[in-house]
């Protein structure tokens, strides 16, 4: 299985604007109240993909 990307501040920004459902100029203009919602949802989908995959692989380990 291929490496995921480290979770930087751009990624997570990344994923909260497509969970937005907006574009970057429409996020620029959100209130920040709302960005910060949307970029806590990113955070803890990003950790809850990471926990996914490393037990998937835990997994995988003790099979083989």
């Amino acid at each position: 299985m291929s490496e995921l990307p480290p979770v930087t501040p751009d990624l997570t920004r990344f994923v909260a604007i497509r969970l937005a459902g907006t574009d970057v100029k429409k996020w620029k203009q959100m209130d920040k109240g709302a960005r910060d919602e949307h970029l806590a949802k990113a955070r803890r989908l990003l950790k809850a993909e990471r926990r996914f995959f490393e037990r998937g692989q835990a997994k995988e380990e003790v099979v083989n």
